[in-house]
């Protein structure tokens, strides 16, 4: 989940000051029942994304800088179009959504994920209270964004890179599980058990690396190295406090992690990320940031095979 604010002016407004609620917050947890004005249109229908996606380039590279250019040269015509329109509120949601659909393809998110909008909560992380700019259900597999932002908000990619980040998150770490129940399985197989699939380092034997594509990429999971990703965090302020609440026991470091995954995917298509020293020298987010956009369009062929 991102806070709308937190996309939108950054060097005015400083990341994890709960302040100033009515601006941009960011989205993320599940809903939360609370009663909408009743002056506010109704929430949209979900939609789906239209055309396939395809594998996002590893970030830094000439491919993804013209990627990302393409993808903001899209938004700014977008932004163009609505600007010179009557803004009205039909016109405003148009816009979003194709805003949110410019970055999907910049993201490869695949097109069974859908978008929708809906209002604006509150959440805390640990002892801070933020507003929703948007959230990703891994139930429905959906981006919702929050009525109260604009197309003309130049947070709002960010924002919706950010939420598009978790789906990818939520699909590779399913398709893990999968490959991790298949695993198991094997290891009382007369395939040999564990043994004969992974080595004494536990990595997958070439052999097996077809069927466990996950694992290959990623044998020690997501929270291999817990420790590593809690020491190492410091991309921004609020994926910092999903670590802080993690240490008071109020949060989780899967949740932690995937929230700084979130932010860096913001600052991706923003244009920030590569030059980061942090980016850079990072030994732990930079690998797992880039595997997810690697595996992604693996875990989700597996997801979509499994449920048939």
């Amino acid at each position: 989940m991102l806070r709308v604010r937190d996309a939108w002016e950054e060097q005015k407004h400083p990341r994890g000051q709960p302040k100033n609620p009515g601006q941009f917050a960011s989205g993320g947890g599940v809903s939360s029942s609370r009663s909408a004005p009743s002056e506010q249109p109704a929430p949209s229908a979900v939609k789906k994304t239209a055309t396939p996606r395809k594998v996002k380039a590893e970030s830094g590279t000439q491919a993804a800088k013209a990627s990302a250019e393409a993808s903001k040269a899209r938004i700014d015509t977008i932004v163009a179009e609505y600007k010179s329109s009557n803004k009205t509120l039909v016109e405003e949601r148009k816009a979003v959504k194709d805003i949110a659909h410019a970055v999907f393809e910049y993201m490869g998110i695949d097109k069974s994920v859908g978008y929708s909008t809906e209002w604006p909560r509150k959440f805390m992380v640990g002892d801070k209270q933020y507003e929703t700019g948007g959230w990703f259900s891994p139930k429905d597999n959906v981006v919702t964004i929050c009525t109260n932002t604009r197309p003309d908000n130049p947070g709002l990619p960010g924002l919706i890179s950010h939420e598009a980040m978790h789906a990818k998150f939520e699909a590779v770490k399913k398709a893990y599980d999968l490959e991790d129940e298949k695993l198991f399985n094997d290891m009382v197989s007369e395939r040999g058990g564990r043994k004969g699939v992974t080595a004494p380092d536990g990595k997958i034997r070439p052999e097996y690396q077809a069927e466990y594509p996950i694992h290959t990429v990623m044998p020690n999971g997501f929270g291999g190295n817990a420790d590593t990703l809690r020491k190492d965090d410091g991309i921004t302020d609020y994926s910092r406090a999903y670590w802080e609440a993690e240490a008071t026991n109020s949060s989780d470091a899967l949740l932690a992690t995937n929230e700084t995954l979130a932010e860096m995917a913001r600052l991706d298509h923003e244009g920030s990320l590569p030059r980061l020293l942090w980016y850079k020298n990072s030994k732990s987010y930079k690998p797992l940031y880039e595997a997810i956009h690697k595996l992604y369009p693996t875990a989700v062929q597996m997801l979509q095979a499994n449920s048939k």
